[in-house]
């Protein structure tokens, strides 16, 4: 830091050389602090950098906190959002909610012409993946997300559409959305491939796809790579019919997570009979999706390491009859170490920044090993769970 003498020696002409030649440091805004007083010292004015306002760029930025947060359109019209801006700006013009969406829709048509020039430029094909679901409310979508090799060699990901899908979801009308919104991007002559889940729909569904695409000329091989069944589903098939041999168990694990979220006594209840056993309670329990296995592994996972606290709780808590038996807490724990090879593999064919084909004979392999050996394993339960998901693995 400079020092500036301003005794009766030194006057202001010394000062306002300093001024001239010290570095600029940005402590405030643009400004330095130091400065600043002593420009004030010299014009009587506290110098600060003025803000324009510009209306383009406010609404731009209001268009991106909507998109980048996944606000609603009336976040805009919040009274304290009006409010922080008039604040800081009083001429500002507020955006209203309808502004708002017109400027969004700007945004996605922009962005969607750039990806599509994109993507017509590309020198080789493009990986198509498709998925459909079905809302809380009964309400159909579908999403197409295309992977492909950039110019720098780099593996790309990028959702082309997420749209509604009206009923019927018959393998005829999949085909005919799916081609109509390809038609929107121009890529049926440079699909390589599409990758789907094992729904019986879908097999009928690539059939009549590639039936177009031939008849355009635009199949590789005739279409034999074509149709690439999604690796992760297949686990998820296996795994959900191997635990139905201890589905009960898993019952019990999943209504003891249940009881002690449905209330908040019953979890203070629950954290005080950690407490007792010295259990740290930070972990938190796992509530599963049925449909995802995985998240059933995590569940099972963070019941186990609160097995103590589940028996405590079922001797304190007479309402609480859900707690597994001894033997049948040792059944989980055999299924949580078997399972785990399944989990990683699981999370390695998720990877989306990275190819997975080349990682799936490897990884389809240890599972195999895997159920051969546990197909001689003295415990009849995990005989029995082996044996069912070899016939899913057979199948596909």
């Amino acid at each position: 830091m400079s020092v500036v003498l301003a005794d009766g020696n030194n006057g202001t002409n010394g000062t306002k050389r300093h001024l001239s030649s010290c570095p600029n440091y940005s402590h405030f805004g643009n400004r330095d602090v130091g400065q600043m007083i002593l420009e004030s010292s010299i014009t009587g004015n506290m110098g600060s950098r003025s803000i324009k306002y510009d209306s383009g760029v406010h609404r731009k930025n209001m268009a991106m906190i909507v998109i980048m947060h996944e606000l609603p359109f009336t976040f805009v019209d919040y009274e304290y959002v009006k409010y922080s801006y008039t604040s800081l700006v009083p001429e500002i013009k507020c955006v209203s909610r309808n502004t708002s969406q017109a400027d969004i829709l700007k945004i996605y048509k922009r962005e969607k012409r750039k990806l599509f020039n994109l993507l017509q430029s590309l020198p080789g094909r493009v990986c198509l993946t498709s998925d459909m679901w079905t809302s809380i409310i009964s309400d159909g979508y579908i999403i197409l997300t295309a992977h492909y090799i950039d110019e720098d060699w780099v593996l790309q990901k990028k959702n082309l559409n997420f749209c509604f899908m009206p009923p019927p979801h018959s393998s005829v009308a999949i085909a005919e959305k799916i081609s109509a919104l390809l038609g929107s991007w121009n890529l049926d002559k440079k699909l390589f491939s599409n990758t789907l889940d094992n729904a019986s729909a879908n097999d009928t569904f690539v059939g009549i796809f590639k039936n177009t695409l031939r008849i355009k000329d635009a199949l590789l091989v005739g279409g034999d790579f074509f149709h690439m069944r999604c690796c992760a589903h297949i686990l998820n098939l296996m795994v959900q019919n191997g635990l139905k041999e201890i589905e009960k168990i898993i019952d019990k694990v999943r209504d003891s997570i249940k009881f002690v979220k449905r209330s908040q006594s019953r979890k203070k209840k629950f954290l005080d009979c950690a407490t007792q056993l010295a259990i740290d309670y930070k972990k938190g329990l796992v509530q599963d999706v049925v449909t995802r296995w995985n998240s059933t592994y995590l569940m099972i996972e963070s019941t186990l390491y609160y097995r103590n606290v589940f028996a405590h709780l079922a001797l304190s808590d007479t309402n609480y009859v859900f707690c597994p038996e001894l033997e049948e807490w040792n059944q989980v724990e055999y299924v949580f170490k078997f399972l785990k090879i399944f989990y990683d593999l699981t999370n390695i064919f998720y990877g989306a920044k990275y190819p997975t084909i080349n990682l799936f004979f490897h990884g389809m392999w240890k599972i195999q090993a895997l159920l051969k050996d546990e197909l001689k394993n003295l415990n009849h339960f995990i005989r029995s769970m082996a044996s069912k998901m070899q016939l899913k693995l057979d199948k596909y």
